[in-house]
């Protein structure tokens, strides 16, 4: 998977680190392997490979750490790409995620 921020006051720098599961937060099923996370700051995105693929039908969560939340309150928007395993795989569009900040705290993720 691939994910590139498109829209936001500041660059977000995301830790290495990547929780990722089965399920949804409130139900998680069964942990993932991550094999490895790249960043490249140049084309503003982060990528996850899993050690397995999932299976299709499944609902699976990537969770992402950033180094800190922006200075910059306002609305992030994230592409998010999917490859499927094997050779010269296409890339599957799954839509925009949207982080807001606010000035006092968090955001939330639709």
């Amino acid at each position: 998977m691939t994910i590139r921020q498109v829209e936001g006051g500041k660059d977000i720098d995301f830790q290495d680190e990547v929780l990722a599961f089965e399920g949804v937060p409130r139900n998680k099923e069964k942990e993932l392997a991550v094999e490895a996370v790249t960043q490249d700051e140049e084309a503003e995105t982060v990528s996850i490979i899993l050690e397995s693929p999932v299976s299709p039908g499944k609902t699976f969560t990537l969770g992402l750490q950033p180094g800190r939340n922006p200075k910059t309150p306002g609305v992030y928007l994230f592409r998010v790409t999917a490859f499927p395993a094997g050779e010269n795989p296409y890339s599957l569009d799954l839509g925009v995620g949207r982080l807001h900040f606010y000035r006092n705290g968090i955001s939330l993720l639709y």
